[in-house]
């Protein structure tokens, strides 16, 4: 089956397949790629029976027939972006949060104090002294 007869009944005012990824690309911060998987999946869920009706679910004041699939779409590019970046973000917060608790580390740690080195090598001298 032809992707334009499956958006056929969502085309009535105007929208099509090309006007949606061009939107898309608009609203979201999505990849080209990343909105054309999004296109195909979408398609073939229409192609296994989903509808898409009016209104739409998401409570817009839009009234067209292709408001609530292009919506769809958006919020699955949305969901998409950011289960990259939480991933991107799962990456590096490790190796960021290590090296930022190394440096607190560091930084409370006393400094080593010079005086009781020369206290120490007296105290020992004398020890040494006293045993022969």
């Amino acid at each position: 089956m032809d992707y334009k007869d499956l958006y056929a009944p969502y085309t009535g005012d105007g929208a099509t397949v090309e006007r949606s990824l061009i939107w898309l690309q608009k609203v979201t911060t999505g990849t080209e790629s990343m909105i054309s998987d999004v296109m195909i999946e979408t398609l073939v869920e229409l192609a296994n029976g989903k509808e898409f009706l009016e209104p739409c679910p998401c409570g817009c004041p839009l009234k067209n027939k292709h408001t609530h699939i292009e919506h769809y779409m958006r919020q699955k590019v949305k969901d998409r972006v950011l289960s990259e970046f939480v991933a991107k973000v799962e990456a590096t917060l490790p190796k960021a949060f290590n090296k930022a608790v190394k440096k607190y580390e560091e930084s409370i740690k006393p400094p080593k104090p010079r005086r009781f080195k020369k206290l120490f090598k007296k105290l020992s001298f004398r020890k040494r002294n006293k045993d022969v």
